[in-house]
């Protein structure tokens, strides 16, 4: 889904956990489209495996900024999908947008844990990755 660049230059994700199972993301990623490109989806997992059973995870407060969007249902993902479907885009462009996952802690008896794919289903390399958990 996210062909045709040239290289992500830069993925920053900045991820804040809550006390109510719930952690809220910022994600800013800079990409090249070596050629004309609408713009760019990011995949959130609906659900996962926990113990032998599927949670359902809750995405919402999404905020982008500079870019128009659109969340879809494909498969067992939510997908973002950023951009305009009549402006087409080349060269290096910005992506900065927030959301919200509620009910994505995994609870046990004796422990709390958090377990988040900070990236899913991107098949283009990143030149440069940063990540902040608190």
């Amino acid at each position: 889904k996210n062909k045709n660049y040239k290289e992500n230059q830069d993925y920053d994700i900045n991820v804040d956990l809550n006390t109510d199972a719930s952690f809220n993301v910022q994600e800013n990623i800079t990409v090249n489209f070596t050629e004309k490109r609408r713009g760019i989806f990011r995949n959130i997992p609906r659900s996962f495996k926990h113990n032998g059973e599927t949670v359902k995870v809750k995405l919402k407060d999404i905020k982008v900024q500079d870019h128009k969007y659109k969340v879809l249902k494909e498969g067992g993902d939510n997908v973002i999908r950023m951009g305009d479907k009549n402006t087409y885009l080349t060269g290096q462009q910005t992506y900065s947008f927030s959301y919200t996952i509620e009910n994505a802690l995994l609870v046990e008896s004796d422990h709390t844990a958090f377990q988040y794919n900070i990236i899913y289903d991107w098949d283009t390399p990143i030149e440069k990755m940063t990540y902040n958990i608190i």
